[in-house]
């Protein structure tokens, strides 16, 4: 399977659903509601409060969140070639996403993935 191409297929639905082109803000929770493409689900939706997240860092500490975030998890069906979204794909990917309240996007998007 070359993950290139399902990465870049992922890549792009983020993007889709890019911060920055939603004309007002939106609560977290509507976006359960979402249209996005066939295969993709949204299937969480969690608002977290500012220091409820906590993360630990590669350094032996704990990371907290200094804003709120909106917490999605979802997947996405996708057929055997890796390129094809597919409601009926035979493969799935689960994906989460944390994304930041308006107020306190500064208009800057980054992937981070891990390949197992």
């Amino acid at each position: 399977m070359n993950y290139i191409r399902l990465y870049t297929a992922v890549l792009a639905m983020l993007t889709a659903v890019h911060a920055s082109s939603i004309p007002q803000p939106i609560s977290c929770s509507s976006l359960l509601e979402a249209t996005v493409s066939g295969g993709v689900q949204v299937l969480t939706s969690v608002d977290i409060a500012a220091g409820a997240l906590s993360v630990p860092s590669y350094s032996g500490g704990t990371i907290l969140n200094t804003f709120p975030l909106c917490h999605l998890s979802g997947s996405i069906k996708y057929g055997a070639d890796g390129l094809t979204l597919a409601a009926s794909g035979a493969n799935t990917l689960t994906w989460e996403l944390y994304l930041p309240v308006t107020a306190n996007y500064n208009g800057r998007f980054m992937v981070v993935g891990m390949h197992q």
